[in-house]
């Protein structure tokens, strides 16, 4: 597993890496299908705290970006979006066969059955 962290504008303390890198540990490696990566660009604009993340799992890329009052708050914000992120990328790809669920098919054959009927009598 890669954790880059980056800051730009500021100097970059301990503390700020650390989060980065224990949420990526913590919450998002635990999501990760495949070889996990994560690039944190954490960023000062005006009055705002400005946390990237651009998260690689795979086939599966995802990037968030998050701006509050305060760089821990951005952080854990974006760690939460990219877990979405990837619960949906890989929903995606469980729902991905290329078939419809059996219930769904049947349903519609009834239902186009029942239309037919009604109209040849």
């Amino acid at each position: 597993m890669s954790i880059q962290v980056a800051a730009h504008g500021f100097e970059l303390t301990d503390g700020l890496k650390a989060a980065c890198e224990t949420e990526s540990r913590e919450k998002l490696q635990l999501l990760a299908l495949h070889n996990f990566s994560t690039k944190w660009v954490l960023s000062i604009e005006k009055n705002e705290h400005v946390s990237h993340l651009t998260w690689n799992d795979g086939p599966f890329r995802g990037d968030v970006s998050v701006r509050s009052g305060d760089m821990y708050k951005s952080i854990s914000q974006s760690t939460k979006k990219a877990g979405e992120q990837m619960k949906k990328a890989h929903q995606k790809r469980n729902d991905h066969k290329g078939h419809a669920p059996a219930k769904a098919m049947g349903a519609e054959s009834d239902s186009v059955t029942d239309e037919t009927s009604a109209h040849g009598e």
